[in-house]
């Protein structure tokens, strides 16, 4: 926690353990649908009895109903199960109001870090120095990720002032700062935002989006935290 004014440098108020990326260590409870749903499609046995609430157990039998066997030891298709990513395009496009999202664009990895890295080895096949625009304050694991793929990092500053916004003319400032050292293939944004915790707002995330296109560049998207 910062307070900042144009007269006096930034002062530490008070320092919080957060626990970024760990939060059942700071005492957060699991979800406990999806734990129960996960233990139905590992153990089916379980499924026959009353052990697990009845909206678990439905969900994990339609689950296994959908898998080669009635498994989850079965193959999938390598971008993952067809009707788990039916499932997801149908919430998509829900959330985004209508929007059609295809289940042939939804590819499942294991986690946000292994999508990540493997957009990353996509982005560095090319000659010169490829670079992603980041957030400053950034996730504390992503400067880290750039370095091991070999692609070069290029900051912008969120607006503290204003919520931690993304700015259109920093990022402007910030592209063409980077002109001549590396080539930015994408930008990449937090929303909810790592660290701050911030929610991007309407007018900012459509400044990226124009952004974005306006210099050809993948937008890379972590909305993992909720």
């Amino acid at each position: 926690m910062k307070k900042t004014t144009t007269d006096t440098p930034a002062k530490v108020l008070k320092v919080l353990d957060v626990s970024s990326g760990d939060s059942h260590s700071a005492g957060i409870q699991p979800i406990t649908f999806v734990r129960q749903v996960i233990t139905g499609c590992l153990y089916p046995r379980i499924l026959q009895g009353d052990t697990l609430p009845p909206d678990a157990r439905l969900r994990a039998q339609t689950l296994l109903q959908h898998l080669d066997g009635g498994s989850t030891g079965s193959y999938t298709e390598s971008c993952g199960s067809m009707y788990v990513r039916n499932t997801i395009a149908r919430s998509i496009s829900l959330r985004d109001g209508g929007v059609l999202s295809h289940p042939d664009r939804v590819f499942i990895t294991a986690d946000t870090q292994r999508a990540l890295m493997v957009m990353l080895r996509l982005l560095c096949q090319s000659e010169g120095v490829s670079a992603v625009m980041i957030p400053d304050p950034a996730p504390h694991t992503l400067t880290r990720l750039l370095d091991h793929v070999g692609i070069a990092s290029v900051s912008f500053r969120l607006q503290e002032t204003s919520g931690w916004s993304i700015d259109r003319a920093e990022l402007n400032r910030a592209i063409q700062a980077s002109r001549g050292r590396c080539s930015p293939r994408a930008i990449y944004i937090s929303n909810p935002g790592n660290p701050t915790g911030a929610v991007q707002s309407r007018e900012s995330i459509e400044d990226v989006i124009r952004f974005a296109h306006d210099e050809r560049l993948f937008l890379l998207v972590n909305e993992g935290r909720f």
